[in-house]
């Protein structure tokens, strides 16, 4: 069997609503909206990590990450943060050295810790 390892990465914009900011406990819903690139690697045995063989396959995707957090006001220049969501990726779909990528392989839930400075 071919000895693969997988790189993926993306950026885009988020949109986030605070519901009831200015309780010491409230929440937020959060958007991330963008796209990214999957790429499978071959890996031989002095190569170490994802990245460091020759690519076999390569895709952009479309991501979308919807999420769910509890904020807590600690000063009213910080916030702390904890949240669950579930990342959405279509455009990838290959089979390499016999094993399946597909949309499910970085698709999933996902936590979310934050630390958030400035006034509010």
């Amino acid at each position: 069997a071919l000895d693969t390892s997988i790189a993926f990465g993306y950026g885009g914009v988020e949109f986030e609503y605070l519901i009831a900011a200015n309780s010491i406990v409230h929440g937020s819903i959060l958007t991330h909206v963008g796209a990214g690139g999957f790429t499978v690697f071959e890996r031989t045995s002095n190569q170490k990590g994802p990245g460091s063989g020759s690519s076999l396959y390569s895709a952009a995707c479309f991501v979308f990450e919807p999420s769910a957090s509890g904020e807590v006001n600690i000063l009213p220049w910080l916030r702390l943060s904890l949240g669950v969501g579930y990342r959405f990726v279509t455009g990838i779909d290959a089979v390499v050295g016999g094993r399946a990528y597909d949309n499910g392989t970085v698709s999933g839930f996902f936590g979310i810790g934050q630390i958030k400075f400035g006034p509010y």
